[in-house]
């Protein structure tokens, strides 16, 4: 019978890239790194988040609520008091992991993200994934994405959404008129605004 053994050689050893060596090279390349940490509230999780966020990592929490949840006698949530110490976003359900799947994502504040679909498919899949509180983007009249903004926005959020949509869409025009609410079918706002630039996209891009 033939042995096999395990190489207990470092990565970095067998030329194979390391976790430091990867979060360096989607920093020179202009990217985000980004994490999401499954978080209980208890010692383990806790200890995993804040190693990743001592590299530099930005974190995303997903918390299962089951029977065996870490609320301490008071009823908190550890899960959510963990993060609200780390100052990450924790109100992450299926629906957010489903829409991890889908189109082009951007990072607009720590509370705040856009989802631009890429083709029509994915539009179709923004307006299934959408919930209370998003706001949906769209340009009338010409090949345009829908956007999707969640989380805690303000006009600024706002704007950045509306220049994206401009800038993934059709229009053939320095200022493009974007529709938008939380309504799909009566987008009742419009902003009248240039597409944003392509250094900006980049800064936001995750």
């Amino acid at each position: 019978m033939t042995m096999t053994h395990r190489d207990r050689r470092h990565p970095a050893e067998r030329g194979q890239a390391t976790p430091e060596h990867t979060v360096a090279r989607v920093q020179n390349e202009g990217m985000k790194p980004k994490a999401i940490a499954l978080l209980s509230g208890g010692l383990d999780s806790t200890l995993a988040v804040k190693l990743i966020l001592d590299q530099g990592i930005e974190v995303e929490a997903l918390n299962f609520v089951t029977p065996f949840c870490t609320c301490n006698r008071q009823g908190r949530c550890e899960a959510k008091h963990v993060a609200e110490e780390f100052g990450i976003p924790s109100d992450f359900d299926l629906n957010d992991v489903n829409l991890l799947k889908v189109g082009r994502h951007f990072r607009l504040s720590p509370r705040a993200k856009a989802v631009v679909g890429r083709n029509e498919r994915e539009n179709q899949r923004l307006l299934v994934l959408a919930r209370q509180g998003d706001s949906l983007f769209e340009i009338k009249g010409c090949g345009s994405p829908v956007t999707l903004l969640r989380g805690e926005a303000g006009q600024e959020e706002i704007h950045l959404a509306a220049a994206i949509t401009a800038r993934y869409s059709d229009a053939d025009s320095d200022e493009v008129q974007v529709h938008y609410g939380t309504d799909y079918a009566a987008l009742s706002e419009a902003s009248l605004l240039s597409p944003l630039g392509e250094d900006e996209l980049t800064r936001l891009r995750i």
